[in-house]
């Protein structure tokens, strides 16, 4: 029982830090980081830059990663 708290501690301590090591291109573990969102911006800035047509399509990916309460 005794490890689950030291464990709790332990990740509550490193997600205040987290952000500022993991490298912004990263989103998993993130909160706040959304892969889609990130992705889909920097397309339409590279499509925009070139004068490229752009069509975006997003799909419901959910199920494809695992998720860890």
């Amino acid at each position: 029982m005794g490890y689950k708290i030291l464990a709790t501690l332990l990740a509550n301590r490193l997600r205040v830090m987290l952000p500022s090591v993991i490298h912004e291109d990263q989103t998993c573990a993130i909160p706040g980081r959304t892969l889609m969102l990130y992705c889909g911006y920097r397309i339409w800035h590279e499509a925009t830059a070139e004068q490229m047509n752009l069509i975006l399509i997003s799909l419901d990916q959910e199920k494809a990663f695992d998720r860890v309460n």
